[in-house]
């Protein structure tokens, strides 16, 4: 039986499982360290609890927590995953999603060699920014690997791939306020096939169904206040430079948050909130 070589391994799929396997692990480790402490902060006990009963009651909960599809992407985790900490697996298992899709996005788009695309999303989920917001709770990172699936897909002509990069880069959108950035792109993308005939009527039906997705939210929501953002609030070209630098520096050198705040609240205290569009939380 002939052995495959290393580089046949890196140039195929066993690469995108090897950087799954590899993100993962990681991340989980991150995951049981932080669990040693048995605390859960303020903000994963608003996402990961609070958000999915207000979903059922179809309100929004808070205005900076208004993306409906990080509320049912918790409602479904929360489901399947038993555990107060259940969200920092669900966060663990979609952000190790990140590293494998780089490595295509690069075969694909770049025509990189497997082990140079290997090693860069390798690096790339190693970053502090990256990893640093994959194993809480929270939803901040979840359009980053949402938006790449848009991005790879979209480098593809087939129907189906239209319609799921149209879906996932709404998708993003919907998820958190950041993943409005892989809109455009993919669009971009989209629009110029416009013109083949023979793919026309799919780039229509995947604006149709993007448009479905960013919509749907507005037909759902009682208490619409916002849709697309959330976190940080309006963007504001004031000190956007200053915001600009500081991004770079937790992406590229500490990953810092208000999250990470060592004054987290243990489990007893963490229930109790302060919100001001929406009803105090019981203690």
């Amino acid at each position: 039986m002939l052995k495959r070589p290393a580089t046949a391994i890196l140039n195929g799929w066993g690469a995108v499982v090897g950087l799954y396997g590899i993100q993962v692990l990681l991340i989980l480790a991150l995951v049981f360290a932080a669990g040693q402490q048995q605390l859960l902060t303020k903000e994963e006990a608003s996402s990961t609890f609070v958000n999915p009963v207000f979903l059922q009651l179809r309100l929004q909960h808070h205005l900076y927590g208004t993306n409906f599809y990080a509320y049912a992407f918790w409602g479904g985790a929360g489901a399947l995953i038993p555990g107060l900490f259940y969200g920092r697996f669900a966060m663990a298992a979609v952000m190790a999603l990140l590293p494998p899709i780089v490595h295509l996005y690069l075969r694909r788009r770049f025509s990189w060699p497997g082990s140079q695309a290997f090693l860069a999303a390798i690096a790339i989920g190693l970053l502090p920014g990256v990893i640093g917001f994959s194993w809480i709770g929270v939803e901040y990172g979840l359009p980053a690997p949402v938006g790449f699936l848009a991005l790879w897909l979209a480098l593809f002509e087939s129907p189906l791939a239209i319609a799921g990069s149209c879906f996932a880069a709404a998708l993003a959108a919907g998820t958190y306020g950041s993943g409005l950035v892989f809109l455009p792109v993919v669009f971009f993308h989209q629009l110029p096939r416009l013109r083949k005939p023979e793919l026309r009527h799919s780039v229509i039906a995947g604006g149709a169904l993007a448009a479905a997705v960013l919509l749907f939210p507005v037909f759902w929501w009682t208490n619409v206040q916002t849709l697309f953002v959330g976190g940080a609030g309006v963007p504001s070209v004031e000190g956007g430079f200053d915001r600009l630098a500081d991004l770079f520096r937790e992406l590229l050198c500490i990953a810092e948050a208000t999250t990470f705040s060592p004054t987290a609240r243990p489990r007893s205290e963490a229930w109790s909130s302060e919100w001001p569009l929406s009803p105090a939380w019981p203690s």
